[in-house]
């Protein structure tokens, strides 16, 4: 699902919530001042925001128009052995992608991927090939760390509470 969220849209302000998708975030413009479980990150225009599956977040814009493209890494899967065992390792938190990158090059790749799903979206081969693009880029430039980024224990233990209420909210 790809979401534009502007001043105008419901959700401008996102609430706390968590899936078990990877979400992807671009800021068109102004400041969004984004939370990931307990680390806080101020994003501009350039910054690319990626929030890793199961993690609690939530973001307030300072006149900012952003966009949010949510989806499941197993979309990507193909069933070559070699590219799908290194989804797999995102899929099961062996890996995580790096939650803020600024780097030029990879904005413009995140910009193609999205303006491919707003302007193609009826041409899944196009954007397909941006997303495995996208993906592509991550692995060549190391965008992600290997093992598990646990919370410290008193976070993780409040963490895990505050999933609990959200599903409950739910």
């Amino acid at each position: 699902e790809l979401y534009i969220l502007d001043k105008s849209h419901p959700k401008y302000e996102m609430a706390h919530h968590y899936h078990p998708f990877i979400e992807i975030i671009l800021i068109d413009k102004g400041v969004l001042s984004v939370t990931l479980n307990t680390r806080k990150y101020l994003a501009k225009k350039g910054d690319v925001i990626i929030v890793n599956s199961g993690v609690i977040h939530g973001a307030k814009p300072e006149d900012c128009t952003y966009r949010c493209l949510v989806f499941s890494l197993a979309f990507i899967k193909t069933g070559n052995f070699t590219g799908d065992r290194l989804i797999d390792e995102f899929l099961s938190q062996d890996k995580f992608f790096y939650e803020k990158i600024t780097d030029e090059k990879f904005y413009d790749q995140t910009l193609k991927l999205f303006n491919s799903m707003e302007d193609h979206f009826d041409q899944p081969f196009s954007v397909m090939g941006n997303v495995n693009l996208w993906f592509s880029h991550v692995l060549e430039n190391k965008f992600y760390t290997a093992g598990h980024q646990r919370e410290e224990s008193k976070n993780h233990n409040s963490l895990q509470k505050l999933k609990k209420a959200l599903n409950f909210i739910r």
